[in-house]
């Protein structure tokens, strides 16, 4: 128990939690003995990713399972009689020989005949298919069976709807899909097209199905094809490349991704693929959460593409597959044959070699190491061929990829299901006339292209919206049962078991896809447990638009209101992408500007990333006057998530009847057009909160200047904000908040170790903190912006900064260094320029007669970006003392506004150089103390909220974790994160100590860092800054700097009240005493693990 008042300071890592507790002197306290500093460490949260793979890959085999059990049951009361073990032995084929539990021995399929001989007539299933199919004879009815179970077993992928009474390998649609990609690229660059020949159609089709034309040869002339020319040869060089790689991509080859989209990408590596490699499946993925909705659909044509090919190729046109699966084992048989005979005339090693690894193709090998690809194989056979007639001759059938076919290959992923229930039909038909009852009809009427009770177990697939066909609410109350149930969401029609002929009977589709609704719909970043809106949801594209608008800058300012509104109307409710160009020719038009303007401030420097492509789509099939309805708004919303949320067009369609006002040609057409992705915010966020003048977010966003960012923060808003957030959380239901939470599952895992550190904590002291003191550690990796710094200045250098160049020195220079160092990135932003003087800069004494020097002393304000850091004459820095810029180099603005108005610095930067801090206005001024005290992270806020629930009499400080970087520097308090874990302690420490300072000596400055309270600036809060002269408001602690005139009192005093906050000298020896006595003494805790899974590779908490 502790009776006088103490606070907490949390320094909250991916990995770990450092904790401090101190009283109000800035002390340590102790409880039970313990100084109350230490560090909880723990594994870090993991995504769900592998789990929910490992889940599915479970759940594809048991229903797998399911259906093969279903096709015994059909086939078990016409076997039996004739053989009544077959299916007992039929599970034991698998099972060793010296296996115990083994019942049967021999013979186990065919003991009558001996499998030896079944094996001899029948070397591969697709010769007993095709046979099945071909030959007029009554068939052994278990032979029938083994064709079927493999057919239901492997019955292919759903990719392709077309009905199978119209499939047809050599259909590809060549010119639809080069239309299609056309029209996306037009899309996507209106003012740099690229734009496939469809002129060329048949010859590349021709070209494409041909399979005597070796696939090397294919993909040059493909690629010369693809081609059209825009009569502009850099164009025409670029656009060559995208036909190269897209003619690489749908042929098999390794291709650019970036460079197919456009894409300028810094890690080039990621983006190379090839859609035939192993590991394609989980590359995609990831790639694809980057691409923008026209972006996707280029990737998904080409892919489409590359696997109709692909399918052409296993199965050429007039083909069965089990015809093409024939014809691949005989050619591999004669091929095995040829290498059997060139192998003779090898040395003993050679020939070893080759059969070790033609047994590691085929999977014969004894070998762990496993199957080699087809690659490898013909890498190590190239190895040992010789200059015959043989050698050559296998050396042509490598080059043509056509030495050895498998039968199985990864490549088989292609091969759709209609392919085999054509052969199953086919084999009923065939089959039927010595057993009649192979040929019950399907009780499923609807499904007409089903026509038999067995093409079902082909053709029917569980729909993904319902998800594992368990009943939440009947499953039994055990720990595997309600495992089980927490990934369910299925609703019953009615009780008993289900199977693809009483699904619908048994399921409610729509209540089952309501269900899948709601789990599919993540929370707002804002404001805890809403629904986010669809990505291309009208009022979502509507918000990301404005907040565009209001963020760019025409020759410096921002949009008037009514210019950005027209912009709004005339160009982004016309055109699905609004470039640059199209904006700048609109200005020019619309505001007779004499010049080009200058456009700054968009994040792709060619165009919008924004747009109204829902809004565009809806009204050219429902008309203008419907999609600017008032009263049809919440139906369009429901339409555009229906189309989100659903990938099977004809659930979509049948949630479409709900709309009764939707004629037949619009709901076809509706089906037609998907969405995907979803938003961050909900639609509260954004429409239901209101200022005091009734206007919303939105609102403000059009009849306003200001960003998002800029409105949420306001207090009216902020404050609704944390009491809606309040309003949901409970004590007892922070973990239903967290698990809904839009956060990474690092950051859960963290906050969830923080309560149970804070729980701890108060438990031993019997009564609640305070305060307590939050900091996030930022991640240690370089940003995506810093590795990009070369190529960012190149392409400046290349555009907007071109006419600054005097010559290409600067290139040059610029292209011979690797990484750009903070110096070298400053020296390529100035134009290798003193920025204070003007004067050439020598890049090879930048090290040793120039200095980095802050903008804004460090005196006035603590700030090491780049923003506030320049490169400058040593001598020049020394004579600019502790001045500005704006004083005593003020003749440069000239120059600084030329490096702004192109692009080489920001215009904060530019602010930093003209600011005067003796006539700072008030704006300035709270911008200012937002960047040095205001924590803007949304994971601070989520923690926040969920301990201001638990501890509501607790106040909840956050602290920037610049400020404990801060007192690091000034102290000299050195973080060695190598040697042990011990500096989250003294970080935790640096964080309350920080907090109850900040707290004591800026009353007035409370709502900015304390959680929950929202207050105005008023004058003489904006005026904290110019009193102090300083906006760093660790200044009274820091120590004295050299040669200083004017020293500072060692009492640390609250100017607003008068009291006395602490003795700096006394304050900064106990930070001192805490630093050395956690550097031999620290609490260290470790959270416990189970370890289970694949090699104990998945860690689950206790």
């Amino acid at each position: 128990m502790i009776k006088k008042d103490y606070n907490i300071g949390l320094d909250i890592g991916a990995t770990s939690v450092g904790f401090a507790g101190i009283d109000e002197q800035y002390n340590p306290i102790k409880l039970k003995g313990k100084t109350v500093v230490g560090v909880n460490l723990f594994e870090e949260g993991q995504t769900a990713a592998d789990r929910r793979g490992f889940r599915t890959t479970r759940r594809r085999l048991n229903r797998r399972k399911w259906r093969l059990s279903l096709l015994e049951e059909f086939f078990d009361l016409y076997i039996t009689p004739v053989d009544p073990t077959f299916f007992a032995r039929l599970k034991e084929s698998n099972l060793s020989p010296k296996d115990n539990n083994k019942n049967f021995s021999g013979s186990l399929l065919f003991p009558d005949i001996t499998d030896q001989k079944f094996y001899e007539e029948y070397p591969t299933i697709y010769h007993l298919r095709y046979a099945l199919m071909t030959e007029n004879k009554k068939f052994d009815l278990r032979a029938i069976f083994l064709a079927i179970h493999h057919m239901i077993k492997y019955r292919g992928n759903f990719l392709n709807s077309t009905p199978v009474a119209h499939f047809d390998t050599s259909k590809i649609d060549f010119a639809g899909d080069f239309n299609e990609l056309n029209s996306l690229y037009l899309n996507e660059d209106p003012n740099n097209i690229f734009e496939i020949n469809l002129q060329n159609v048949k010859e590349i089709s021709d070209i494409l199905l041909d399979h005597s034309i070796k696939k090397f040869d294919k993909q040059k002339q493909v690629a010369k094809l693809l081609l059209t020319s825009q009569n502009n040869k850099e164009l025409d060089k670029i656009n060559k490349q995208i036909a190269t790689q897209i003619s690489k991509a749908i042929l098999g080859y390794n291709f650019s991704l970036n460079e197919i989209l456009k894409i300028e990408a810094e890690d080039k590596s990621k983006w190379k693929l090839n859609f035939s490699s192993a590991d394609i499946d989980d590359k995609l993925p990831n790639l694809i959460s980057e691409l923008d909705e026209s972006q996707e659909s280029i990737l998904n044509i080409i892919l489409s593409l590359y696997s109709r090919l692909t399918l052409n190729g296993i199965v050429p046109s007039g083909m069965s597959l089990s015809e093409a699966m024939i014809d691949k084992y005989d050619t591999h048989k004669e091929h095995l044959d040829l290498l059997k005979k060139y192998v003779k005339t090898l040395p003993i090693k050679n020939r070893k070699e080759i059969a070790e690894v033609y047994a590691e193709y085929v999977g014969n090998s004894s070998k762990k190491t496993g199957h080699i690809s087809q690659e490898e194989f013909y890498k190590a056979v190239k190895k040992n061929l010789d200059k015959s007639e043989t050698a050559q001759k296998i050396l042509g059938l490598i080059s043509e990829e056509k030495f050895m076919p498998k039968q199985r290959t990864n490549q088989n992923g292609v091969i759709p299901y209609q392919l085999h229930q054509k052969e199953l039909d086919q084999i009923i038909v065939n089959q039927s006339q010595y057993y009649p009852w192979l040929a019950e009809l399907n009780p499923v009427k609807e499904h007409k292209d089903a026509k038999y009770k067995l093409d079902e177990l082909i053709a029917f697939r569980v729909p993904y919206y319902v998800g594992p066909l368990i009943d939440p609410k009947t499953t039994p109350q055990t720990e595997q049962g309600n495992k089980n149930a927490s990934f369910a969401w299925m609703v019953r029609k009615e009780n008993g078991r289900i199977t693809p002929w009483n699904f619908d009977k048994k399921v409610d589709r729509i209540s089952s896809a309501n269900n899948f609704i709601k789990r599919m719909t993540t929370k707002d970043t804002y404001l805890i447990g809403e629904d986010v809106l669809p990505a291309h949801n009208l009022i979502y594209e509507r918000f990301k638009v404005l907040n565009e608008l209001n963020m760019i800058r025409v020759n410096g300012h921002k949009l008037d209101v009514p210019v950005k509104q027209n912009i709004y109307n005339d160009l982004f409710k016309q055109h699905k992408t609004v470039t640059k160009k199209r904006l700048i020719n609109y200005l020019q038009s619309n505001l007779q500007m004499p010049e080009r303007p200058q456009i700054t401030g968009l994040s792709d420097p060619e165009k919008f990333n924004s747009q109204l492509s829902s809004y565009i789509d809806l009204q050219k099939i429902l008309g203008s006057e419907i999609v600017d309805d008032a009263n049809k708004q919440d139906d369009l919303e429901k339409i555009i998530e229906w189309s989100t949320v659903f990938e099977d067009s004809r659930i979509y369609k049948v949630k479409l009847q709900e709309i009764e006002w939707l004629t037949e040609k619009q709901k076809n057409e509706l089906v037609s057009h998907r969405y995907q992705g979803w938003g961050r915010l909900s639609k509260k966020l954004l429409v239901e909160l209101k200022d005091k003048n009734g206007s919303s977010i939105i609102d403000l966003l059009w009849n306003s200047q200001r960003t998002f960012m800029e409105i949420q923060s306001r207090p009216e808003f902020a404050e609704q904000i944390a009491n809606e957030n309040q309003d949901k959380l409970t004590e007892d239901n922070y973990e239903d908040v967290l698990d809904a939470a839009y956060t990474s599952p690092q950051n859960k895992k963290a906050i969830r170790q923080v309560i149970k550190v804070v729980d701890d904590i108060v438990k031993a002291a019997g009564k609640a903190p305070k305060f307590i003191s939050l900091e996030f550690a930022r991640s240690d990796e370089r940003s995506d912006r810093v590795k990009a710094r070369k190529t960012q200045i190149q392409k400046i250098y290349e555009t907007t900064a071109k006419e600054l160049l005097k010559d290409d020195q600067l290139i040059k220079e610029l292209g011979s260094v690797s990484d750009l160092s903070d110096r070298l990135y400053l020296y390529f932003t100035q134009l290798g320029r003193d920025i204070y003087t003007g004067k050439p800069i020598n890049i090879d004494e930048i090290s040793t007669m120039y200095d980095i020097d802050h903008i804004l002393p460090q005196a006035f304000i603590k700030d090491d970006s780049l923003d506030n850091r320049v490169l400058v004459r040593r001598q020049d820095n020394n004579a600019k003392s502790d001045n500005v810029p704006a004083l005593k180099f003020g003749k440069m603005k000239p120059f600084w506004n030329e490096l702004q108005k192109h692009g080489l610095i920001s215009k904060r930067k530019l602010n930093n150089l003209q600011t005067n801090p003796e006539s700072i206005d008030k704006f300035k001024a709270v911008g200012f103390v937002n960047r040095q005290l205001v924590e803007t992270r949304q994971v601070i806020k989520l923690a926040a909220n969920i301990l201001a629930s638990c501890y509501p009499d607790s106040k909840i400080i956050e602290v920037k974790a610049s400020l404990t970087h801060q007192m690091r520097e000034s102290f000299n308090l050195i973080k060695n994160r190598d040697v042990n874990d011990y500096h989250h302690a003294v970080d935790a420490y640096l964080s309350a100590f920080v907090g109850q300072y900040l707290y004591n000596r800026y009353p007035k400055l409370q709502p900015y860092f304390v959680y929950g309270q929202f207050k105005k600036f008023d004058k003489q809060s904006t005026r904290i800054g110019m009193k102090t002269n300083h906006f760093n408001f660790l200044y009274d602690l820091e120590p004295e700097g050299k040669n200083v005139k004017i020293k500072k009192p060692t009492k640390i005093i609250n100017k607003e009240t008068g009291e006395i906050i602490g003795d700096r000298d006394e304050l900064v020896t106990k930070l001192n005493r805490v630093y050395k006595r956690q550097l031999t003494v620290c609490n260290i805790s470790s959270k416990s693990q189970v370890s289970r899974g694949c090699a104990l590779k998945i860690m689950l908490p206790v």
